[in-house]
């Protein structure tokens, strides 16, 4: 595959290509194999994009500390944290903990709510107040497979990091 970029100034990229090489191959569940590559355009330095890369290499462990959800294996197809719902109905109310450290970096965290049915959320991380668009993203998927909620979260930690994910009042009052 070959992209191309045409220039509007001489002195501006033209052209690219991603055809050279090709992703690495994983071997998946039941003998299936898969790659995926993941390719864009940055104005990060170098050592954030090292940082961002030693984040998807070995990501923090997820823990459920609070809430009807199970954690799953972090998922490196979406990079991102998966949790499943275990019951409906219950406390909407979710606390986990990212276990980041010097060697499981947290660096902008997707995290993926499955069987959530909530949007209308506010998020705290080590007991402060995040602001929506602009520490953080949500965004409510609904299917015929279920209902998802995903969670970005703008954060670099190295440390330990307790995060709520608090639902609105008008979600309580229509639970």
């Amino acid at each position: 595959m070959e992209i191309h970029v045409y220039s509007w100034a001489a002195d501006r990229t033209s052209h690219f290509s991603l055809a050279w090489g090709r992703p690495p191959f994983h071997k998946g569940k039941n003998n299936t194999y898969w790659s995926c590559w993941i390719y864009s355009a940055s104005a990060r330095t170098m050592k954030e994009l090292a940082m961002l890369g030693r984040s998807w290499i070995k990501p923090p462990e997820l823990v459920v500390q609070k809430g009807d959800f199970i954690s799953k294996e972090h998922d490196l197809t979406q990079r991102a944290f998966i949790s499943e719902r275990t019951r409906s109905g219950a406390d909407p109310d979710i606390e986990l903990r990212l276990l980041a450290s010097e060697e499981a970096l947290l660096v902008n965290a997707c995290i993926i709510l499955m069987g959530n049915s909530m949007d209308d959320i506010s998020l705290k991380v080590a007991g402060q107040s995040l602001r929506r668009g602009k520490d953080y993203s949500a965004v409510l998927i609904n299917s015929l497979e279920g209902n998802k909620l995903l969670v970005w979260l703008n954060y670099k930690s190295t440390e330990e990091l307790p995060i709520q994910i608090l639902a609105s009042h008008s979600d309580h009052q229509h639970r």
